[in-house]
């Protein structure tokens, strides 16, 4: 069935998401290892990681588990 994630609803051009190849519909289950179910969830890793510093993703994109790398980057 269908992986527990954070469905992906918008990348907006530019973003580091959109840099890091994350599509919108793709459901994202883990980042910097760590499971992430609730916006809460990314919010903590997002803010535990370093602005600049590369953080892996693992994705569920259709039917297949696809690995993506972002890099931080500060908030406006």
């Amino acid at each position: 069935g269908r992986r527990a994630g954070i469905e992906v609803v918008q990348v907006l051009d530019g973003s580091p998401a959109a840099r890091s190849g994350l599509r919108e519909r793709d459901v994202l289950l883990d980042v910097g290892g760590a499971a992430v179910t609730r916006a809460g969830d990314l919010q903590r890793q997002l803010l535990a990681t370093a602005v600049g510093s590369p953080l892996q993703l693992r994705v569920l994109r259709g039917e297949g588990i696809v690995t993506l790398t972002a890099v931080t980057a500060a908030t406006p």
